[in-house]
């Protein structure tokens, strides 16, 4: 029996076309790798880069290692990831060391227990089938 079709949104952890949970994941990680990185750097054009390599390997890991995702998804991750980073710049830049250490912490924090519950209802998921 062929396994239904995902939404185009999804509320859950369960995988969407286009967005889900997991959507948040990506998005902070994004946040995160922008404090973290203007820590040590203000060239913003090298934090692109370095933050889009990262996320489009990141996705492609996910293929070899057996987590399918639909085509859309996978761009939205890659494209949400780099609106964080965006954001972020744009929003914090000329503030000091002191707050992306802050806001690397903080963000890291909430995204390593998101990333948790989405890894543990994935496991379930995966015990089902």
């Amino acid at each position: 029996m062929k396994p239904p079709s995902p939404k185009r949104i999804s509320f859950s952890w369960d995988e969407g076309v286009y967005l889900d949970a997991w959507t948040v994941v990506h998005l902070l990680t994004g946040v995160a790798f922008a404090a973290g990185f203007l820590i040590f750097s203000k060239s913003l054009l090298l934090g692109l880069a370095i933050i889009t390599l990262l996320t489009v390997v990141y996705e492609i890991g996910e293929y070899i290692f057996g987590i399918l995702e639909h085509i859309h998804n996978s761009a939205v991750d890659v494209i949400v990831a780099l609106a964080g980073y965006a954001i972020y710049v744009q929003i914090f830049f000329a503030h000091s060391p002191d707050v992306h250490w802050k806001s690397l912490a903080f963000v890291s924090a909430i995204n390593l227990f998101l990333a948790y519950l989405g890894h543990r209802a994935y496991r379930r998921r995966m015990k089902k089938q």
